[in-house]
């Protein structure tokens, strides 16, 4: 299957699960199999990145982009972020940490 295609029809979807994924409660996070399916859900809905390498000289500069701030995974992170329970907002910060567009100099 053609990986444009198919991230063109995820991409469709995504906000709808995500605003789904907002609405558990945090009881419902707490337990192990409601917070393994948000995070495969995740996995799968993930927006892709990118990386380019420009050599040249006498070292080369890698970039990773994104084509816009993600803010369905950005409410998905905060959403963690603010749970009371630690791996909930340890795992929200992680989601910031992707969600958030920077620049790699190797």
């Amino acid at each position: 299957m053609n990986f444009s295609t198919a991230s063109r029809y995820i991409s469709q979807i995504r906000r709808h699960i995500v605003h789904y994924m907002c609405k558990f409660v945090e009881k419902d996070l707490r337990l192990a199999a409601t917070r393994n399916m948000t995070d495969i859900v995740w996995q799968a809905l993930r927006d892709p990145r990118a990386t380019i390498a420009v050599g040249g000289g006498g070292g080369t500069f890698s970039e990773v982009y994104t084509h816009a701030l993600d803010s369905y995974g950005l409410e998905l992170a905060f959403k963690y972020f603010t749970c009371s329970m630690l791996t909930l907002r340890l795992a929200g910060i992680a989601q910031i940490n992707v969600c958030t567009p920077f620049v790699v100099i190797c």
